[in-house]
């Protein structure tokens, strides 16, 4: 009878959340009765006095901003914490990550834990180089595209090409800083953008995407619906979307490391959150990335087929070319017999994919990009081995996405959700797989950009390059060769996006804002290069 009536065990989500409810009750109630502005002073105040160290730094930085969430949306109080007081509570809120804990017993996937710890650390360890990497591909995807700055002008005030080229410049002020935080020299940046930009521009750009200390609980009003959930404490800052803080006499970084990470994620943001223009930047940037992914892998000056020239193989074969079975791109290698098949997956969920917590529900979420890819990946090998010249290769394949999920490749994604997941959705993975899953490898842009710069410069074969992934043993090969080429190369990948055919010099060349046109254009290209070479050289821990 006491075992019929025995409370079945509760589930790791269950238990992790009543843990979470416990701690960050007390850490509320206590930030609640702080001053405001006083509290948010001190923990801006601890942020801008983080070293750089010539190294990568967050020391606790993200639950200091954490911290700026908590008091913002708090009723506030009239008490003045003294340092250790808020030490306390910063050690306090740091500490509540242990209520992971319920995931890494027997009963749970303590992947899913370790991912979403690392991605919610890795936030702010985002390298300025790799800033700049992003705001000049964002620029060069999208600035021609007279829809999206339509709408970007309209909304914002300013054409995405002169977003790119303020960030650009920001981010050579950032890159310079010793300290956590940076203060904007606003004279540094009238001077080196007037030849493009009018000072109303500058104005909307801050504006839009900065913030004051009073201004803060208004807007993390519109971010508290999921607080309650222990998810919740992995997701990244909305202050991500407004990176600068104006005090009054100055507008500063709230974070270098967070502004770096701000850059990166913010333009597609921008649009994907907007019922207006959603579908129409995805249907356009869709596009525009699967091109930008052919026009590198050919720099590798290895043979190159297109997906009209996959599907005509396939209609040799006996096959037609479907969404589910069909690539964008393939690179060969007649040497090594080796066929590499590419696939895009630009336009992916958004951040809060990084932290999910649930196998089923991080499933869901990836079953129209990554899953999807796996099994046309799949479906791809099975009908090229049919092939008489590609029987014989050793087939890889590249799903190429915007960022790193916390999964390197389909047996690492198969490990974290389970066999059932990949087979039961709606493009289901199949058993036994043609190529093995280790080989399907989800690759960052950026990576592919590096690989494709060091083929073409000679210094890795795509064989040895892929051979690397293959190492036993190790996490993620694929991050430590990012890593290694970043290293060895750091600005080439990025210089190679630079030209003056390129779509957002145009378009910054062409508007009509500053003194556009005065200002000879390979002299620019010249410059942003010459910026880029001499970032490269600065000690970045990459």
């Amino acid at each position: 009878m006491n075992a019929a009536l025995k409370k079945p065990k509760s589930s790791a989500e269950e238990r992790a959340q009543e843990l979470y409810t416990q701690r960050m009750g007390k850490i509320n109630k206590k930030i609640s009765h702080y001053d405001q502005g006083f509290f948010i002073a001190k923990c801006l105040k601890k942020i801008s006095e983080i070293k750089r160290r010539n190294e990568i730094s967050f020391d606790f930085e993200h639950v200091w901003i954490l911290a700026i969430k908590i008091s913002a949306t708090s009723s506030g109080g009239t008490r003045r914490p003294g340092d250790n007081e808020i030490i306390d509570i910063i050690n306090s809120l740091w500490r509540v990550h242990n209520c992971l804990i319920p995931y890494l017993e027997a009963d749970s996937n303590p992947l899913v834990a370790m991912r979403a710890m690392i991605s919610q650390q890795s936030t702010l360890q985002h390298n300025i180089l790799s800033s700049h990497a992003d705001i000049v591909r964002q620029a060069n995807l999208l600035a021609d595209n007279q829809c999206l700055d339509d709408y970007f002008k309209g909304k914002f005030g300013i054409s995405i090409s002169t977003y790119c080229f303020i960030w650009f410049l920001l981010l050579n002020q950032i890159g310079a800083s010793e300290t956590g935080s940076t203060e904007i020299n606003l004279a540094r940046l009238i001077y080196e953008s007037y030849r493009y930009v009018a000072l109303r521009d500058i104005y909307s750009f801050f504006r839009v995407f900065s913030v004051t200390v009073e201004e803060l609980p208004q807007f993390f009003s519109k971010f508290t619906t999921y607080d309650s959930d222990f998810g919740s404490y992995f997701y990244d800052s909305p202050l991500k979307q407004k990176p600068f803080i104006f005090t009054g006499k100055a507008i500063r970084t709230i974070s270098n490391n967070l502004s770096a990470s701000s850059a990166s994620f913010l333009l597609p943001h921008l649009f994907k959150d907007s019922k207006e223009i959603s579908s129409t930047f995805k249907k356009v940037f869709t596009q525009k990335f699967e091109n930008y992914i052919g026009a590198i892998l050919v720099w590798t000056k290895l043979p190159y087929i297109s997906e009209g020239e996959i599907k005509e193989l396939y209609r040799r074969l006996g096959y037609s070319g479907k969404k589910s079975n069909v690539v964008d791109h393939m690179l060969t290698s007649p040497e090594a017999k080796i066929a590499l098949i590419v696939e895009s997956k630009g336009v992916e969920q958004t951040d809060f994919v990084k932290v999910i917590l649930d196998t089923a529900t991080l499933a869901k979420r990836l079953q129209d990009s990554h899953i999807k890819g796996i099994a046309q990946s799949q479906q791809c090998v099975h009908i090229l081995q049919k092939d008489h010249v590609l029987k014989d290769y050793e087939f890889y394949s590249f799903i190429v996405v915007n960022d790193d999920y916390g999964f390197s490749d389909a047996e690492s994604l198969e490990r974290m959700i389970g066999t059932a997941a990949l087979t039961g959705a709606p493009y289901p993975v199949c058993y036994p797989s043609p190529i093995l899953l280790s080989r399907i490898l989800f690759v960052r842009i950026s990576t592919l950009e590096k690989i494709c710069s060091s083929i073409q410069d000679g210094e890795y074969t795509l064989f040895e390059l892929l051979e690397r992934t293959k190492n036993p043993g190790q996490f993620n090969n694929l991050e430590k060769i990012h890593h290694s080429l970043t290293k060895a190369h750091p600005a080439e990948a990025v210089a190679k996006n630079i030209s003056v055919d390129s779509p957002n010099i145009q378009a910054l060349m062409f508007q009509k804002a500053g003194r556009s046109g005065s200002y000879p254009l390979i002299e620019y290209v010249n410059d942003v290069d010459r910026v880029i070479k001499s970032l490269a050289y600065q000690k970045y821990s990459i």
